[in-house]
């Protein structure tokens, strides 16, 4: 009895992991359309689950000042972004809780300088292997086509 068991045990820890894995890299996209619009009319619009709600009232504090760029809204538009990306940030959610894993110094406003965004690229070249220029840390669907759709998986181009 305690063989089966076991083995029971084993092949549901098995499967619960490969599901855990496959969700691992695949996270909610902005599923809010003034948030979708006014976001992506410059850059992707990140997954609210990315950063904690402090960060985002941070950021959404500071829009005139947008890393270099104006991108000031109207009142009716950053309290409604802002409530968005509270309800659905990095701690309002177990799947969000995964990018707050391991944060040991206070939570920045970039993606980029999270710790789970660091550890995850830590590895990687950030130079196009076709025509070596930059890419831009920042710019997630150069090297994740279906970033948008939530799926960051690496792409194979």
């Amino acid at each position: 009895m305690p063989a089966r068991l076991f083995l029971v045990v084993m092949i549901g820890f098995l499967v619960l992991s490969a599901l855990m894995r496959t969700r691992d890299e695949n996270i909610s996209p902005v599923n809010h359309a003034l948030t979708d619009e006014e976001c992506s009319a410059c850059h992707l619009a990140f997954p609210a689950a990315m950063l904690p709600s402090t960060s985002w009232a941070r950021l959404m504090s500071s829009l005139a000042s947008h890393f270099g760029d104006d991108a000031s809204l109207d009142e009716d538009s950053v309290t409604a972004i802002t409530t968005y990306l509270n309800s659905n940030s990095a701690d309002s959610s177990w799947l969000g809780n995964r990018f707050s894993r391991g944060q040991t110094n206070d939570w920045p406003i970039r993606i980029t300088e999270t710790d789970h965004w660091l550890r995850e690229h830590k590895n990687q070249s950030f130079k196009n292997p076709l025509n070596f220029e930059e890419i831009i840390q920042s710019d997630c669907v150069a090297c994740h086509d279906n970033a948008a759709k939530g799926d960051f998986r690496f792409s194979d181009a």
